[in-house]
């Protein structure tokens, strides 16, 4: 909400790194070295912010048992693009899987 341009350039010449956590549902202004995207229910994140995300943190309310599985789905519309993407992450962190929307693989509504 406010233009922090000049406050990162007083500090990243100081020296110092800057790391920012936001709902990214606002535009948000000046340089970070990392961006940690937590995104809120109610308020998604602008498209133009996922760009600088080097980081995505999902919030949990209940208490998720250990055993859960983690999978990462691309947006159907979106899934030539992002599948490679997903595949890449989870060939590094291989504890996330792969999730299709099978029903639209068969055209099934």
């Amino acid at each position: 909400m406010n233009n922090l341009t000049p406050l990162c350039q007083a500090l990243h010449s100081a020296g110092r790194k800057l790391w920012l956590e936001t709902s990214a549902s606002l535009p948000f202004s000046g340089k970070w070295d990392w961006v940690c995207i937590s995104p809120k229910k109610s308020l998604p994140p602008l498209e133009a912010n996922l760009a600088f995300a080097d980081e995505l943190k999902i919030v949990i309310s209940t208490a998720v048992p250990e055993h859960t599985q983690l999978y990462l789905q691309a947006e159907w519309d979106k899934r030539r693009e992002i599948t490679p993407i997903i595949i890449s992450h989870i060939k590094k962190y291989q504890n996330w899987r792969l999730s299709l929307q099978t029903h639209k693989w068969l055209d099934i509504e």
